[in-house]
């Protein structure tokens, strides 16, 4: 007979005794205790009151059960504690904090289920997630591998509480990871969080709190005029010559000029509005074409297939990519380490240039801040020398002398 069993034992041998004694005996009986609640292990225990829950041994384990809400009635729940009895009524304690604070609206109690989710689940439904929305998903499952490599089936709530974000980015720096790479991967984690608090199933006090680091290698390249024209002279295919000259007049992205679709233009007003679900902050934003903008739509109509919705394509197929034709051009022009977002940069730079308003700019670009829009403003060689040579010629044409006149010779 194990302890457990012997100690409920002697409780009923201790009851029948009184009730003996209650018969035989009346006076003698009253304010005798009763029997003395226990723990499973033994030690005395005081009575609890409805809704505190219980502890109770299951075989060499430790379980707790506890009430909560569930479509407006108390159920109780249980739920395995740990090896041992402390163990069990810290979870206790724990758990009737969350159902506390659902009673209150805080948050909504996920018990058990939320605790066996892993980082790998929250990036599978990440995916499905991208894919239901139609986001470009190749570079964002590149960045996926790495924190699956490293997180795997580890809990979500685990990573939460364990101090996981700090290992992770140390092990990524010591893979010679760039911080921008790094802050990528971890808003991507992030990402994979909130959207399992947006389907509830995460608290938010599971997501963690993820510090960013420092990003000291902003791209600062763009495009002068004379080099862009030596590209676009050195690119074969006039659909991708097409798409290059788009991009340095317009500053859209490649994913939005490639993805951008006939039903999107207005030939009675000559005005393209890009649709949000093709845009990087999901705003939709419009163009009017004029210029340089009409030419490229007058060659793009003429090479307008039946079937094919999209303006820049080769043969009625998607372009796909045309990196090394872009890097062959670039080569050939003389600015091999050129990228083809730095025609974005220059767009910006030359729409500020140009005296056009910054808040008209940052329409066309598709900027919501003025903090990025900012960073694509970005000053060349020619522009320091510019200024220097105005205020040296400011100061220069300042008068000589003096309008301050000495104390020795002032009366």
């Amino acid at each position: 007979m194990s302890d457990h069993d012997s100690r409920e034992q002697a409780k009923r041998e201790y009851q029948q005794a009184l009730e003996k004694l209650a018969k035989v005996f009346p006076e003698a009986a009253v304010g005798l205790p009763g029997p003395q609640p226990t723990s499973p292990s033994g030690n005395p225990t005081t009575a609890k009151r409805r809704g505190q829950g219980r502890v109770f041994r299951r075989g060499t384990k430790y379980w707790i059960a506890y009430y909560a809400k569930r479509a407006g009635r108390s159920v109780e729940i249980r739920e395995p504690g740990g090896q041992t009895e402390k163990e069990a009524r810290k979870k206790l304690t724990f758990r009737l904090k969350q159902v506390g604070a659902h009673d209150l609206g805080y948050e909504v109690l996920k018990g058990p289920q939320s605790e066996k989710i892993t980082i790998e689940d929250l990036l599978d439904r990440l995916e499905r997630k991208y894919e239901e929305l139609g986001k470009e998903r190749r570079r964002t499952h590149s960045h996926m591998t790495h924190l699956r490599d490293f997180f795997g089936v580890e809990r979500a709530m685990s990573v939460a509480e364990g101090g996981r974000i700090s290992d992770y980015i140390r092990f990524r720096q010591r893979e010679h990871a760039s911080p921008g790479t790094i802050n990528r991967e971890l808003r991507i984690l992030r990402r994979a969080y909130h959207v399992g608090v947006g389907e509830k199933r995460l608290n938010r006090s599971s997501v963690p709190t993820f510090e960013l680091l420092p990003e000291h290698n902003i791209r600062e390249g763009f495009v002068e005029k004379g080099a862009f024209e030596a590209i676009l002279s050195n690119l074969k295919d006039p659909d991708v010559r097409d798409v290059v000259n788009w991009g340095f007049w317009s500053g859209m992205r490649k994913g939005e000029i490639t993805k951008l679709p006939w039903s999107s233009f207005d030939k009675e007003t000559w005005t393209i509005t890009l649709p949000g679900r093709i845009t990087k902050n999901g705003t939709p934003r419009k163009l009017a074409l004029v210029g340089t903008y009409r030419e490229i739509i007058k060659r793009r109509l003429n090479a307008r297939v039946i079937g094919c919705d999209l303006i820049f394509h080769r043969n009625g197929k998607p372009l796909g990519s045309f990196r090394k034709a872009w890097a062959n051009a670039c080569k050939k022009a003389g600015v091999a380490s050129l990228l083809f977002h730095d025609l974005r940069r220059s767009a910006i730079r030359n729409m500020v240039r140009a005296g056009v308003e910054r808040t008209v700019a940052r329409t066309i670009s598709g900027h919501k801040t003025e903090a990025i829009f900012s960073r694509y403003d970005i000053t060349s060689e020619e522009d320091l020398k510019d200024a220097a040579l105005k205020t040296e010629a400011y100061v220069s044409a300042l008068p000589s002398k003096s309008k301050i006149t000495p104390l020795d010779q002032v009366g």
